[in-house]
């Protein structure tokens, strides 16, 4: 999560902004050129094998050896629901009762293969999101560095087992990383309850997290989060305690015996099975305890810190303190961060940072190595000998270093800001993309680009078409999946039409979200005229569609259209045609701005306005989703059944072709026609605003890491039922998928020509309204 320059929270501009020099630097600058590409090109490497095999195995439906700690949840967590005992009678049940209700939105309303397929989308998200937070914060300053620490949690042995087993690993390092930095660095209410709700999240699995809470109650120094964190999970603890015929006192103490019961079993490097091998096992509680205080006093001690040395810190202590598998030696991934840090920002001299450097990179390539073939060949001594060495080595670096930035700041002369992200140069910039992005905006390439590739694809879908009919001429040829209507009746689909009208007005205004009224002052004293025929032609289309419906159909079936009652003429009931496409609006709702985005700084697209004025249109946008979806309701069937999975992939696949570039390109359009009929450069979203589109000034945006993880995981997350699900089964396939798939591109020509007309009507009025005199 970032944190905007004038956040509270932020570093002052020069403090923020400081040059890097590489003389700085711990290692030498010509050791970082060999060195760094070799690094980079081996965790590429792990990265793709490791993910590939690992979701593999998760999301495959005849892999016994996958998933099998999701599994074990989904058991748990339904019975818990169900009203039946679970601890004792569970064998792997060692959660707290808080954990189950987190738990259930992911495995306690569907199946076991939705719930793979959804575990493993929401674990790709979560590692994007925990690989863009540490290249965030690494002292990285080349973008062979940042993608490497972007891509080291990936391409650890331990994201490869937690994948494969269905962990929660990832989950929980994502949000506390988030959550703790929030917390730290913010200061609003909001800032505290969005903190606040990522760290209750994190407990979700508190042998990994405890230790690391203690930070997100004392170094805030102020008593919101701690009392936002202890309300949320005690409400959980309650909630679910009201489906257990047990008291909640003998919950817990039910759960803890369950976790004295199988803590021991194939754990690694921790202190409990230390006290086990020395027989002392009955001291695990007590000294665990102890642990977790001296912790939380040391935290105390060093609140003021850089929050990076507390999370390295209590990150080895929570990998040290109680039974740990391979899974979570991720947590190593924070002290490995801190050092790094350290070595960069330290103000000791060369010998002292070389320490820290030489740690983080020894740590790097412990997570790098082949952990399995190690242990495969008898090496798991020598291994966790080394890993525990190196560990117990940062520990103490990492104290120390905390100890001494904290005698620093008591004095007065901190050596470096403190909890504060580092600066980042674009991700792409220099001489060549410059050169790029000017032969781009000066031959207009993204308005033709985007006007292009839907004609492309709707002569691409014919032809198909054609090929599979044997015949150039399609128009009274029935093409539909149905089997009822020909190309011209599928072309002229309008009751298929008023269907759509809800969802189609979501999309125009997740147009304006993205984008906003950009509010040139253009000279054109047509605009407004234009703007009005256009609008006026949108309604006039929808009225057309409501009179031809009802003479074909009749008043009452036209209206059952328009309320969402058919997913298919022959199908009905209320709603459903909403739901038969919320996940599909969703993506579109998350990708047109990320797109948009995206043509602004790299392909002369225009850039949108600044968030402020987009600000409106997106609470309109997403309160009309909201307002959707809860006048026609929601269900599991959206994720689960073939029947909806199948329509909301050709929903994605139709939109982001056809509809997302269309309106992109008209917004281009409507953008460059204002600028040749003369722009007042007095208005401040006008001129100025299209001076920067025109010369490329300015085009640094912030991208969310959800936006990225939803556009890839909603269309990855129908992969699976696709392939192996009953989709084809369910889906109207007696035609072939020449007319399943081709000719669903055509039953929404009139939903193209609505959405055309709305935006080229909205920002023409926008445009006229605001008109001047050309200078």
């Amino acid at each position: 999560m970032s944190i905007p320059p004038n956040h509270p929270g932020a570093a002052p501009a020069e403090e923020a902004t400081r040059p890097a020099s590489p003389a700085r630097g711990p290692i030498g600058p010509g050791i970082v050129r060999i060195v760094l590409p070799l690094a980079l090109a081996a965790t590429v490497i792990a990265a793709v094998v490791r993910l590939g095999l690992s979701f593999l195995h998760l999301v495959r439906p005849w892999a016994g050896e996958g998933g099998w700690d999701l599994r074990l949840r989904m058991l748990e967590v339904k019975t818990w629901f169900a009203g039946m005992p679970v601890y004792g009678v569970v064998e792997s049940a060692d959660y707290p009762p808080a954990s189950y209700p987190m738990l259930w939105p992911f495995v306690g309303w569907t199946n076991a293969l939705t719930a793979r397929w959804f575990w493993a989308a929401t674990t790709f998200g979560m590692l994007i999101w925990l690989g863009w937070t540490l290249a965030r914060e690494s002292p990285a300053r080349t973008r062979k560095g940042l993608v490497w620490f972007a891509l080291l949690p990936a391409a650890s042995y331990a994201t490869y087992v937690c994948v494969l087993t269905g962990q929660l690993t990832i989950h929980v390092l994502a949000l506390l990383a988030a959550g703790t930095l929030v917390l730290v660095r913010g200061r609003t209410w909001s800032d505290d309850v969005l903190g606040s709700a990522a760290i209750v999240l994190a407990l979700v699995k508190p042998t990994l997290s405890v230790p690391l809470v203690w930070i997100a109650f004392l170094a805030p120094r102020r008593l919101r989060p701690t009392l936002l964190i202890v309300a949320g999970y005690a409400a959980l603890t309650l909630f679910a305690a009201r489906f257990q015929s047990e008291s909640l006192a003998g919950l817990l103490r039910a759960w803890l015996g369950q976790e004295a019961q199988i803590s021991v079993m194939q754990s690694t490097v921790n202190l409990q099975k230390l006290l086990f091998m020395a027989g002392l096992n009955g001291w695990f509680l007590p000294a665990a305890l102890g642990v977790v205080m001296a912790t939380g006093y040391w935290v105390y001690r060093h609140r003021t810190v850089d929050v990076w040395l507390l999370l390295g810190v209590t990150a080895l202590v929570a990998r040290f303190w109680t039974y740990h598998r391979r899974f979570d030696d991720l947590l190593i991934l924070f002290p490995m961060l801190a050092l790094f840090r350290l070595a960069e920002t330290s103000d000791q001299d060369e010998s002292g940072r070389i320490l820290p450097a030489m740690l983080g990179v020894l740590i790097g390539a412990l997570l790098l190595a082949p952990a399995r073939l190690l242990l495969d060949n008898g090496f798991e001594i020598v291994l966790e000998a080394v890993q525990g060495t190196s560990w117990l080595a940062a520990l103490i670096v990492l104290m120390l270093a905390a100890a001494r930035e904290q005698r620093a700041i008591a004095a007065g002369t901190p050596a470096t800001p403190l909890n504060v992200a580092p600066a980042r140069p674009p991700f792409l910039s220099g001489p060549a993309t410059e050169r790029m992005r000017a032969w781009l905006a000066v031959r207009s390439f993204w308005p033709r680009a985007c006007i292009a590739l839907p004609v492309v694809v709707l002569i691409a879908m014919y032809a198909w078409m054609a090929v599979d009919h044997g015949t150039l001429w399609l128009w009274n040829v029935t093409v539909h999946e149905s089997g009822r209507y020909t190309f011209g009746a599928t072309v002229l689909y309008f009751a298929h039409f008023l269907r759509e009208l809800p969802t189609l007005i979501a999309m125009c205004l997740f147009v304006l979200a993205a984008y906003g009224l950009q509010s040139r002052r253009a000279a054109d004293s047509n605009a407004g005229r234009y703007a009005i025929l256009a609008l006026v032609a949108a309604g006039l289309l929808c009225v057309v569609a409501f009179t031809v419906s009802v003479g074909q159909h009749g008043a009452d079936e036209a209206l059952r259209n328009l309320f969402q009652f058919h997913t298919r003429d022959d199908q009905s009931a209320y709603g459903s045609h909403w739901r038969y496409h919320w996940l599909s609006t969703v993506w579109f709702g998350v990708a047109i701005p990320l797109v948009a985005r995206l043509g602004a700084l790299w392909l002369g697209a225009p850039m949108p306005s600044p968030d402020r004025d987009r600000r409106p249109f997106v609470i309109a946008a997403w309160g009309w989703f909201v307002l959707l979806t809860v006048t026609f309701g929601l269900s599991g069937a959206i994720l689960s059944d073939g029947l909806y999975v199948g329509h909301q992939a050709r929903e994605i696949a139709t939109h982001a072709l056809i509809t997302m570039p269309l309106a992109l390109g008209i917004v281009a359009w409507v953008t460059r026609r204002d600028r040749h009929a003369g722009i007042d450069a007095s208005g401040p979203a006008g001129g100025e605003h299209a001076r920067r589109t025109a010369t490329g000034e300015g085009r640094v945006f912030r991208f969310a890491w959800y936006q990225f993880a939803l556009v890839l995981a909603i269309p990855l997350y129908f992969v699976l039922p696709i392939q192996y699900g009953d989709v084809m089964y369910v889906g109207q396939t007696r035609l072939g998928l020449a007319s399943m798939v081709g000719a669903h591109f055509y039953e929404h020509a009139l939903d193209y020509l609505f959405v055309a007309l709305i935006l080229i009507g909205t920002y023409g009025l926008a445009s006229a309204i605001r008109r001047t005199p050309a200078r």
